[in-house]
């Protein structure tokens, strides 16, 4: 625990976009979350955030986060049960789960429970409702925790050659985000400690503005 929370101190939310098998498979499903719609988003100009508003406001925002609560209900729900139940909200536990029970199943000739419910538990999780790593995992709320604190490889805007910082109607990198957060948005600062480091808005940014720093 104390390597995943000192890891999470240094580079946030990583691991979902490095480490987490829910991205590959929900591209396997073709089930990708839909991108940010610039419509629907207000034009804030270019705020270029480059450092966090205050640890008041982090903590604001970590109360506000669904995934923080689903985090602490599953926790106590496993407490108080006894019982491992945090692996059944956790696509981690899920797909590790799933390969056990199917090895089980396959080699070892033994039928259990596990053999549906987890699959079908992930399928859920991540094929049918494909928000869920925005919403309600678990494993994102604890690493959003810190990852407010996370400053190493934040994407920071040179505000010189953003199309965004000259007044015009950009909002590529907001549409690449899996994440939805937009860079120019004044909470923009609060918002980057949900940032997975996945450089899909390095990639996206038509003018190359974009850095992880």
């Amino acid at each position: 625990m104390a390597v995943v929370c000192a890891l999470a101190l240094l580079f946030g939310r990583a691991w979902c976009a490095w480490g987490c098998p829910a991205p590959v498979i929900r591209r396997f499903f073709k089930r990708d979350p839909e991108p940010a719609k610039a419509e629907d988003k207000a034009v804030h100009g270019c705020a270029a955030v480059t450092e966090a508003r205050g640890f008041v406001a982090s903590l604001r925002h970590i109360g506000r986060d669904t995934r923080t609560w689903a985090l602490v209900v599953v926790l106590v729900a496993t407490f108080v049960a006894g019982l491992p139940l945090f692996c059944l909200v956790c696509p981690i536990g899920l797909t590790f789960g799933s390969v056990a029970s199917l090895w089980h199943l396959f080699v070892d000739k033994q039928v259990t429970m596990s053999v549906v419910v987890f699959p079908a538990a992930l399928a859920i999780e991540l094929v049918l409702y494909r928000k869920w790593c925005m919403n309600l995992c678990p494993i994102a709320g604890l690493l959003g925790i810190f990852g407010q604190f996370a400053k190493l490889f934040r994407p920071k805007v040179a505000t010189t050659s953003c199309l965004a910082c000259s007044g015009k109607n950009c909002a590529e990198c907001l549409k690449a985000c899996p994440e939805h957060i937009d860079l120019h948005a004044p909470d923009a600062a609060i918002r980057l400690g949900e940032c997975t480091r996945c450089g899909e808005c390095l990639r996206a940014c038509p003018t190359r503005s974009i850095s992880m720093k």
